[in-house]
């Protein structure tokens, strides 16, 4: 994804890009505070501090050989692989056995069975 900040030539956050405002200073100074908040996080994602799971606490995922829905719990992150609960006994990696959606959790069965 395109940055749309970076450090100014003073050590400030500047925007990638033309931005020709006029509004009064005490707004100014919002828009550079949202504009620095943008730039710590882009900052992350670049250094690969900044994951974005694919689903979060309390959403229903699907799990391949088990019919029904299940309700993620926690997660945990090891060597860059995603696990998530849903009961105690159940640990899965996210995308090998588990799934947002029944479809998916459908055509991955399909893919181990071969067909």
């Amino acid at each position: 994804m395109e940055r749309l900040t970076m450090t100014s030539p003073q050590g400030g956050v500047a925007f990638t890009f033309d931005l020709d405002v006029t509004c009064e200073k005490s707004e100014m100074l919002k828009i550079l505070k949202l504009a620095e908040r943008l730039k710590q996080y882009e900052d992350a994602a670049e250094q690969g501090l900044l994951l974005k799971l694919p689903c979060k606490v309390g959403d229903t995922v699907y799990r391949v050989y088990l019919d029904g829905e299940y309700t993620v719990s926690w997660w945990s992150i090891k060597e860059d692989k995603f696990t998530l609960s849903y009961y105690e006994k159940y640990k899965d990696e996210f995308g090998k056995m588990v799934f947002t959606t029944k479809e998916e959790a459908k055509a991955k069965l399909a893919e181990m069975e071969g067909k």
